[in-house]
């Protein structure tokens, strides 16, 4: 079974896998948000595709600055500064 590629010829991350942090922060700026609720979850950034996890251990996130605007009208997020 051949290996996929990007279009650098770079191997191609698996199925499922995350964006490296640097690469989201660096994708037109970047914003932290604060989770308000408790429970883990995973959300996937609707602009850049990211995966983010957030818990009561780690409510601030570096996020794309483009995935924002959707985060915070949830109403599960809100801005740091």
């Amino acid at each position: 079974m051949a290996a996929h590629t990007t279009a650098a010829g770079k191997p191609a991350p698996p199925a499922g896998a995350t964006a490296p942090r640097a690469t989201v922060q660096a994708q037109a700026g970047a914003v932290t948000l604060r989770y308000l609720a408790g429970a883990p979850i995973q959300v996937v950034g609707p602009a850049s595709h990211a995966t983010y996890r957030f818990s009561r251990e780690a409510p601030l996130q570096r996020i794309a600055r483009a995935d924002a605007e959707p985060l915070l009208a949830s109403g599960y997020f809100r801005m740091e500064i």
